[in-house]
């Protein structure tokens, strides 16, 4: 998945609102390696690099912060790890300079105007701006993060800086039914305890929600500014709030933008009901995800899903039965204490269900979730294995069966659901650019290879 970054974006708003000119470089998107990122600090006089890090970006990380600092630059970083492990990150990472956890667009332009004043700001200065991490001589400490009630006073993303239309035709679902497309979010924040999910420790646990004007306001301006007929919703929790839900759907009605629209990053089968499937699916929705994770009740008590099994069962027939919608449904291997016998019913369930997709995805212990301090107990070594963690590989593998099994059993979840001349006809007739093919041809080999 390679989509504009709504973090940097609305980074790069907040700083611009306090008389900054941030720069937004993404390497991955444009190839570009820490040679090239020198020439552009250099031709743009920067000083201060601040990083996004995600656990699969570690590796990589390495071989960009020690010409960073070799440089003389100081550097932030932030991001969903440096979120949930701040401070083993501060230790592992010498060349980082301060770090901001959980929300930055209030907390970064604050420690940016700070060091425009004093290079070398104190302590009780740095203590005053939440979410800081920062070195005390040998020490790192660290004030709590604060998350921004009101969303709407944030703005849009710099837009500019993060045109879709300069990236590839690759979003989270890999379709789109029309094109250029952009990515939006509506919601942040997550009540629910799921033990293998980060997304708290980055943006807290109160659902706090854009309003529908401003939303609506924000789908205008990428409809004339770069001409989007499709936008992807990728909250976490954006049906949590159903009047919520048929008020958007209602004003995107009426406001006859014409746009379709899908959630690609899933939503929860509990919050779902006829009446709001019905009223998402005539606003332009023609694509959820769903988060189903297991096969198994006992695996999904581990996870602490708060569901049942049987209801989501019955809620994916729902949206079936209610809508011609397309059904992603997105399962979880390899969960500590997970049996081979549980894997094999979750594989089978997803063939079983009325799905269009299905997206097995191995336990990746994040920092900081219970699945990850489930892992350790069971020997699982983050010092030596979270630099090869992804979203197809993880190096923990659960009891009861050899890594070769595992791996196999990865392979064959993908292989049973897809080789079916259904799910293979539907795929096909959705393809709608030449990068989606190579997408699925790059999905394709991490599942396959070895």
């Amino acid at each position: 998945m390679l989509i504009p970054n709504h973090g940097l974006g609305y980074l790069a708003t907040a700083l611009k609102k306090s008389g900054h000119q941030p720069l937004i470089v993404d390497c991955i998107r444009d190839g570009i390696r820490p040679g090239r990122l020198l020439d552009l600090i250099t031709q743009n006089d920067i000083r201060v690099v601040g990083i996004q890090v995600y656990t699969f970006d570690l590796e990589m990380l390495c071989e960009y912060l020690g010409p960073l600092k070799q440089k003389g630059l100081t550097v932030i970083t932030g991001g969903p790890h440096p979120s949930a492990a701040p401070f083993e990150f501060m230790h592992d990472c010498p060349e980082v300079d301060y770090l901001v956890r959980g929300e930055a667009e209030h907390s970064l332009p604050r420690l940016l105007d700070l060091l425009a004043r004093n290079p070398s700001p104190s302590p009780d200065h740095l203590r005053a701006i939440p979410g800081l991490v920062f070195r005390t001589g040998d020490a790192v400490e660290g004030s709590p993060p604060e998350f921004v009630d009101d969303l709407d006073s944030l703005g849009w993303p710099d837009w500019d800086q993060i045109s879709p239309l300069s990236y590839p035709v690759a979003p989270q679902g890999t379709f789109t039914r029309h094109l250029p497309y952009a990515p939006i979010i509506i919601t942040r924040g997550c009540p629910y305890s799921c033990t293998f999910c980060a997304g708290k420790l980055v943006s807290g646990r109160k659902i706090r929600t854009r309003t529908v004007d401003h939303v609506i306001s924000e789908l205008k301006y990428l409809v004339e500014r770069f001409g989007i007929r499709e936008f992807h919703v990728q909250d976490d929790n954006f049906t949590f709030n159903r009047e919520y839900v048929l008020e958007f759907c209602e004003r995107l009605k009426n406001e006859n933008l014409n746009l379709s629209w899908a959630c690609p990053n899933g939503i929860r089968l509990d919050t779902l009901d006829a009446v709001m499937l019905k009223s998402m699916e005539s606003s332009g929705c023609y694509s959820v995800a769903v988060g189903i994770e297991s096969g198994s009740q006992r695996v999904l008590n581990l996870m602490k899903k708060q569901t049942g099994l049987d209801r989501m069962i019955n809620q994916v027939k729902l949206i079936r039965k209610t809508t011609s919608w397309h059904i992603t449904g997105f399962f979880i291997l390899g969960y500590p204490g997970e049996t081979v016998s549980e894997m094999i019913k979750t594989i089978r369930l997803a063939r079983r269900l009325p799905l269009d997709k299905a997206n097995f995805g191995i336990l990746m212990p994040l920092p900081g979730t219970e699945a990850a301090q489930a892992a350790q107990a069971m020997g699982w070594n983050p010092d030596r294995d979270l630099k090869r963690m992804s979203e197809y590989r993880s190096p923990f593998v659960p009891d009861g069966i050899s890594a070769g099994r595992f791996r196999w059993l990865f392979r064959w979840a993908f292989i049973s659901f897809y080789a079916r001349p259904r799910i293979i006809g539907r795929m096909i007739r959705q393809i709608r650019s030449a990068d989606q093919i190579k997408i699925l041809f790059h999905r394709f080999w991490d599942v396959i290879a070895p």
